[in-house]
């Protein structure tokens, strides 16, 4: 079961808070340890997946309890039985609990700002965030160094992202951009890196590194994937103008690999508006 501390850690996780070293080592203690990791991921689905409409109701049925227990001269047997109901229902939805007690904590704004549109915005970036195919290692330049801890720790990174394992590849490429020189955070790393925090739901990091290969000059074909894949992680944060704006630079490129995807998705994120 998470401790308070880990329950902490984890909505700073979700809502991006942690410092990166601070995320590489919480990502390694879930990983490591198959019981926190079920734990974890299944309080981060039920955490993305509550609205204000069922926090109101939650809030609704704890002041309805308040009342019940102050209500005039109830009987210990009648406020025992209360007890273990609520403690039955805690312990058996403890997944549920949690995810409410982290919501509670929340502020007013950023409540409504899950609740605005999020369906939509969350259904339109599952359609059209397809797996960017990575290089496969067997076609990669014979010159790396099999021996280079390094370059070794990049591969792993890419392996793992290969198999779409993100969490995993995140953590190797987080690893290797912590150590790596400035001439070897390529924009291929770069990119793999950012669509690892993009689909491990951190689409603000995601959009950093996003905006680095757009702006470098000389990332070929990279810069393309990036333009793309940062009006999805603009989506993903419902930054709908910005989001706008990106698909229309697409659009209006010529030969753009991405050209008829944009042109298709632009129509659906006015309609967030």
């Amino acid at each position: 079961m998470l401790t308070q501390e880990q329950t902490e850690k984890l909505e700073r996780y979700h809502k991006g808070l942690l410092s990166d070293n601070e995320k590489i080592e919480f990502e390694k203690e879930v990983l490591e340890n198959p019981e926190l990791k079920d734990e974890a991921f299944g309080l981060l689905e039920l955490y993305k997946g509550f609205n204000a409409i069922q926090l109101e109701k939650f809030q609704a049925d704890i002041n309805n309890w308040e009342k019940e227990s102050s209500s005039e001269k109830t009987t210990t047997e009648k406020k025992e039985t209360k007890v273990v109901s609520i403690g039955f229902y805690l312990s058996r939805y403890k997944y549920l609990a949690a995810a409410v007690i982290l919501l509670l904590m929340l502020p007013a704004g950023y409540l409504l700002y899950q609740n605005m549109g999020i369906s939509k915005s969350d259904q339109l970036f599952a359609d059209n965030a397809e797996h960017y195919t990575a290089i496969d290692l067997k076609t990669r330049s014979m010159t790396a160094d099999a021996n280079d801890p390094l370059e070794a720790l990049k591969e792993k990174g890419i392996s793992s992202y290969n198999k779409e394992e993100y969490k995993e590849a995140l953590i190797s490429f987080n690893d290797y951009y912590s150590k790596a020189s400035e001439n070897n955070k390529t924009s291929e790393l770069k990119l793999y890196l950012a669509l690892s925090n993009l689909f491990t739901n951190n689409s603000a990091d995601a959009e950093i590194f996003f905006k680095e290969i757009i702006s470098k000059e000389n990332s070929g074909n990279y810069k393309e994937a990036a333009q793309w894949y940062l009006a999805l992680a603009y989506l993903k944060q419902i930054k709908v103008s910005d989001a706008s704006e990106m698909l229309k630079i697409i659009s209006e490129t010529p030969s753009h690999a991405y050209q008829s995807k944009a042109k298709k998705l632009l129509p659906e994120i006015e309609s967030l508006r």
